[in-house]
């Protein structure tokens, strides 16, 4: 007795010879931007090594981290109006680990500063105080400590040099 097919395209009986696939009605104009996506791919890869060859690794370690259901949120600066005007160029969030978790960054050669915060309770934002004051464990870059004021650019940058850098930072 002959197997039976798995799949059987019998409900296609009657209906005809299956309509061909869409053809480009106008060859030339892939040909014609055949170039142009050559050149932006080309120019795409060419930016990405750029930036991957002038890349500085920063290694940060962070301490007294205690693993909840958040994670940890990193706002990192370049300038005192990206600081001053709370938009960071570089948000990421890395899943803790109890104790202390290390963090790598790739950036240009340059000044800046960032501000951690372990989102203990996992609801995407820094909790405070009823006066403003975190309330959850955080840390600023070369380890400032928070005043009665919010702090400068100046009082917790620190410079990335083209062969990197590592720091440490713990959590109050």
């Amino acid at each position: 007795m002959a197997a039976r097919p798995r799949f059987s395209f019998g409900h296609l009986r009657g209906l005809g010879p299956l309509p061909s696939p869409r053809r480009n009605r106008r060859p030339e104009r892939r040909i014609r931007q055949w170039p142009f996506s050559l050149l932006t791919a080309f120019g795409a890869a060419l930016l990405v090594g750029a930036c991957a060859a002038e890349a500085a690794v920063v290694k940060v370690t962070v301490e007294n981290v205690r693993v909840g259901r958040g994670n940890l949120h990193l706002a990192l600066f370049n300038s005192y109006e990206s600081w001053d005007g709370e938009t960071p160029i570089l948000h990421p969030e890395f899943r803790p680990t109890q104790g202390t978790t290390e963090i790598l960054l790739q950036l240009p050669p340059g000044l800046y500063s960032f501000f951690i915060y372990n989102d203990e309770n996992g609801n995407g934002k820094l909790d405070q105080t009823g006066i403003g004051f975190p309330n959850e464990p955080y840390a600023f870059s070369r380890n400032y400590k928070l005043g009665m004021h919010k702090p400068s650019f100046e009082e917790f940058n620190f410079t990335v040099p083209p062969s990197g850098t590592t720091m440490t930072v713990r959590l109050n």
